[in-house]
């Protein structure tokens, strides 16, 4: 085209020189999470060499390892998230008595939407009125079966170890497996528990387990919850040392641990209490010696020896009896307190003293 013709206006506009006019209607700015991270304006504030550093855990976290499930568990979830809504949930009694009410759902089959009639609201709150009703039947009838099976165990004896008379209150002890109950009196057996729990050999604490009398073969801890049941009705008053054991849930170890100051001071006690054992004469040389080096004086061995062997009746020798027993009995007692200790330990030498001044008598007795 002619540059008459562009005079003219006939021909295209030329293209402008220079900076594009401002419209009036400028397109709208985009937000700023449009564009990439090197094309967004800085953030007002601390630098980045300038802000707190998160502080790092001394310990990683670390979560329990994930333990699969079982069977029964996957069947029981199945059927109560995945096959009904959550205003609906799945009642355990229900699964328990399924087969009453729908037999699909114990075998883990799918029960389709529009065929189920779980998913009608009034239904399940007629089923769940029936659930407590079958639920007390089915435990009536569990009980009725125990007793038929109770009548039908064989009695291996009718009179107690023991008193060797038929027991007035008899306590069994059943062993399903061989189906055969041996009967005792209540008090045998209780007298007989809890000296196998107090069993000690000299100073030092030795438990043993509840066992059955008449087969010296240990209870099962459904005997024993069985046996303290029976005992309990009979109103016979239960032991310290059987109560902990409940208390420790039939377990010896827990037993032994949580009830160590008492096993150990019944072992000490009754030692003192026995002169003809081993441990009394080595515990009462054991105390009387270390005394004398305490007040650094020399103990004539030999003299006290004979004194606690024949002459245990003295009131020397009971007087450091006492003073022996009450020793060990802080030792064991106050092991984490030192300072009642230490001011039970300084009666016992003050008192350990006079008898230390009277060691001539058991020379030449006084008539």
């Amino acid at each position: 085209m002619s540059k008459i013709a562009r005079a003219k206006g006939q021909g295209p506009r030329p293209k402008a020189k220079g900076p594009r006019p401002r419209v009036k209607n400028p397109r709208p700015k985009l937000p700023l999470t449009y564009y990439p991270r090197y094309m967004q304006p800085a953030k007002k504030g601390l630098r980045r060499d300038q802000r707190p550093k998160r502080k790092k855990p001394l310990f990683p976290t670390v979560y329990p390892p994930v333990q699969p499930l079982d069977d029964r568990t996957k069947k029981y979830i199945r059927a109560t998230i995945f096959r009904y809504s959550q205003l609906v949930l799945f009642h355990p009694w229900l699964f328990k008595m399924g087969t009453y009410l729908y037999p699909e759902l114990t075998r883990g089959e799918q029960v389709p939407k529009t065929t189920s009639d779980w998913w009608n609201l009034d239904t399940i709150i007629q089923a769940r009125k029936y659930l407590p009703p079958i639920y007390k039947l089915r435990l009536a009838f569990m009980k009725l079966l125990h007793h038929w099976r109770f009548k039908h165990l064989k009695i291996a004896n009718t009179d107690d170890i023991v008193t060797m008379d038929p027991p007035k209150k008899p306590v069994y002890i059943v062993n399903w497996k061989s189906r055969t109950a041996h009967v005792f009196e209540a008090s045998t057996l209780m007298r007989d528990i809890t000296e196998r729990l107090l069993h000690h050999d000299g100073v030092f604490e030795e438990s043993a387990e509840p066992r059955n009398p008449f087969t010296n073969s240990p209870l099962t801890q459904a005997q024993m919850i069985s046996l303290w049941n029976q005992i309990s009705l009979y109103g016979i008053h239960t032991s310290t040392a059987f109560s902990a054991f409940r208390q420790a849930r039939w377990n010896m170890q827990t037993f032994q641990t949580e009830y160590t100051a008492m096993l150990k001071l019944n072992a000490l006690r009754k030692t003192m209490k026995n002169p003809d054992e081993y441990d009394y004469m080595d515990r009462m040389m054991d105390f009387i010696q270390y005394v004398y080096e305490a007040k650094s004086e020399l103990c004539d061995v030999t003299l006290y020896k004979n004194a606690i062997r024949y002459k245990n009746g003295n009131s020397i020798v009971q007087g450091w009896q006492r003073l022996c027993t009450l020793y060990y009995e802080s030792l064991i007692l106050y092991t984490n307190n030192a300072e009642r200790f230490k001011e039970i330990n300084d009666r016992i030498f003050d008192r350990a003293t006079v008898f230390m001044g009277r060691e001539n008598e058991l020379k030449f007795p006084v008539k």
